[in-house]
């Protein structure tokens, strides 16, 4: 195991080199490194800037270097979901990475320590060619749609049929929801207003009922996280989306991945015009490598997957005091397609409020 560098003076030229003959670049002689920090809100973050011994035009300029955060406010407010995130993102890139046909970035160290619970990974820098989407302006629907092939790749790898029954017990979620709506009341009011937050706030239970419903049906290998921030798009529009940061990747839904990319990642205008065509796109990739998701039920859960949104605003809006300046910029304007996103669901034909879409 290679040691976890715990600042920028640890990634040495020695060390880096180390680590990509690890990573499967052998020739790679370090001469210097220059690590230069770049925004993260869960983890830290840094661009290293290398040159080699000898000129190879195979030998990456730049990687980027990721690591456990060094806040330690952070860390107490997102590090741990049903263990260490920063476990479960090494754990993707060593065990589950080769297995999708999906593009993420190349990991050529990925390394975890659980005694600290400090984490090292070095990751193929794509910024030439690709660019996080904008989650203010909202992404195209072309973006929207480029994103969707990449989910349909991941999704198919792993697919398995619907269960029985729910054996997930929601209570926990539900109740940190419900205290969050509480808790972070005046906040979602001042952006979405009193009545869209009454007609919400009135409709809470339903949202537990469409969750067990959405669990109950097919599931696969989700990212779990899917928002303009975690999706690299081509910045020629002629490349694939690069899914990034894998810290919550789980068996689930595979609604539960495209709902909320649509949600937050599109203008609610152009989530409202595109969704069905977006959606029986998903369907047809699907097809093309094996998997059958019938377009009506996929619809279906998708809107329980796109009201969920919702639940995701009011619980991670009680974490706002850990917020970084480039998601505090953001999170409004998301909270706000989150809600409209509900209503949607709410008052759309086929969910009267007794029970969920498409039962």
């Amino acid at each position: 195991m290679l040691p976890i560098p715990l600042a920028p003076a640890d990634v040495t030229p020695a060390w880096l080199t180390a680590a990509l003959s690890a990573g499967g670049l052998t020739e790679a002689a370090v001469l210097s490194v220059r690590a230069e920090r770049i925004a993260s809100l869960t983890s830290t973050m840094h661009r290293l800037h290398i040159t080699y011994r000898h000129d190879e035009a195979s030998l990456p300029p730049t990687l980027i270097w990721k690591q456990s955060s060094v806040d330690p406010g952070v860390r107490a407010a997102f590090g741990h979901y049903r263990g260490s995130a920063y476990e479960r993102e090494v754990r993707f890139y060593r065990e589950l990475a080769p297995s999708p046909r999906t593009r993420i970035p190349r990991c050529y160290v990925a390394e975890y320590d659980s005694d600290s619970d400090e984490h090292v990974l070095l990751l193929e820098d794509v910024a030439l060619t690709h660019a996080a989407g904008d989650a203010v302006r909202g992404v195209s629907v072309t973006d929207a749609a480029r994103c969707l092939h990449e989910l349909a790749l991941l999704h198919a790898a792993h697919w398995s049929g619907p269960r029985p029954t729910d054996s997930t017990d929601h209570s926990d979620g539900y109740r940190y929801f419900i205290e969050s709506l509480d808790a972070c009341r005046e906040f979602l009011v001042e952006l979405i207003g009193a009545d869209a937050f009454t007609s919400l706030a009135d409709a809470s239970e339903v949202f537990g009922i469409w969750v067990g419903r959405l669990d109950a049906g097919p599931r696969t290998l989700i990212h779990a996280d899917v928002h303009p921030g975690n999706v690299l798009l081509p910045v020629d529009d002629a490349g694939r989306a690069v899914l990034v940061d894998w810290q919550g990747w789980r068996e689930g839904p595979p609604a539960r991945d495209v709902g909320r990319w649509l949600v937050l990642g599109l203008t609610t205008t152009d989530r409202r015009r595109a969704e069905r065509g977006l959606i029986a796109g998903y369907c047809a990739a699907l097809g093309a490598h094996g998997v059958r998701y019938d377009e009506g039920e996929a619809y279906a859960d998708y809107r329980i997957a796109a009201a969920r949104q919702w639940i995701w605003a009011a619980t991670f809006a009680r974490r706002r005091d850990a917020w970084d300046a480039t998601t505090r910029t953001a999170m409004p304007v998301l909270i706000r397609r989150a809600a409209d996103a509900a209503l949607d669901v709410l008052a759309g034909p086929g969910s009267p409020r007794s029970a969920p879409p498409g039962a």
